[in-house]
C-alpha cells in the first residue's frame, strides 16, 4: 500500500522545467566542484604585531571606523582596543596615540567626507536617502547654513528655566539671560521660596 504522504509528480522533472529559464540549464552542475573558501581564523590580541597595527592606523586614517578597520584585517574591534586600553596587558601607548592622531587627522576628515559623498550617490541611485540626508546635514559643509535655522535656543532655554527654576519670575529669568548675552556674568540665584504648608 502506498503511503498517504507520498508525493507523485507527473510531467517533466523540476530540472527539466527550469532549463527553459535563461542561464539555468546547468544549474545542478554549477559550483559543485569548487570548495568553499575556508574562513580565516580570527586574529587575537596577542597575535597583533607592529605591521598589523600600522595597517590598522592607515585604515583609520582612510576613514574606516575602528571596528571595520579591524574586520578588514581579520580581527575585531575589541581585539585592537586591547592594545589601546591602559587596563589591558597588551596596552601599547604609542599605538593608542597613533590611533587617536589618525582619528583626528585632516586626512581622515577628508576621506570621511569623500566616503560619505560616495554613499550619498549610491543611496540616491537606490532611492533611500533618509539616513544619509541626516549625515549630510550634520557633516557636509554645503549644509552648514541650514544647521542653525531651525533652532529656537532662546525659547527653549526660557522654557527649561521656567521648568527647572519655578521660584524665579519671568522677569528674573529674562534678566539672567540678558546678563549672559551681555557677558556680564551670572548673578547668584535667589534661594527657592519655601511653600507655606
Amino acid at each position: 500500500m502506498a503511503s498517504p504522504f507520498a508525493l507523485t509528480v507527473s510531467g517533466p522533472s523540476l530540472a527539466g522545467r527550469l532549463s527553459i529559464l535563461p542561464g539555468v540549464d546547468d544549474w545542478d552542475d554549477e559550483g559543485q566542484d569548487e570548495e568553499p573558501e575556508p574562513r580565516r581564523p580570527l586574529i587575537l590580541a596577542h597575535q597583533i604585531d607592529d605591521s598589523l597595527k600600522s595597517e590598522y592606523v592607515a585604515l583609520i586614517a582612510d576613514g574606516l571606523d575602528p571596528g571595520s578597520a579591524a574586520k578588514e584585517l581579520g580581527s575585531t574591534g575589541s581585539q585592537f582596543r586591547k592594545h589601546r586600553s591602559p587596563n589591558s596587558q597588551w596596552y601599547d601607548p604609542a599605538f593608542a596615540d597613533q590611533v587617536e592622531a589618525a582619528k583626528n587627522s585632516d586626512q581622515r576628515k577628508a576621506n570621511l567626507l569623500e566616503r560619505l559623498e560616495e554613499h550619498v550617490w549610491r543611496a540616491i541611485e537606490k532611492g533611500d536617502i533618509r539616513m544619509l540626508e541626516k549625515m549630510l546635514y550634520a557633516h557636509h559643509p554645503d549644509f552648514e547654513k541650514l544647521r542653525h535655522t531651525n533652532l529656537r535656543v532662546s525659547g527653549e532655554i526660557v522654557h527649561a528655566a521656567k521648568v527647572l527654576l519655578p521660584h524665579l519670575s519671568d522677569e528674573e529669568i529674562q534678566s539672567r539671560l540678558n546678563d549672559i548675552e551681555a557677558k556680564e556674568g551670572l548673578r547668584a540665584l535667589p534661594p527657592p521660596k519655601e511653600d507655606a504648608a
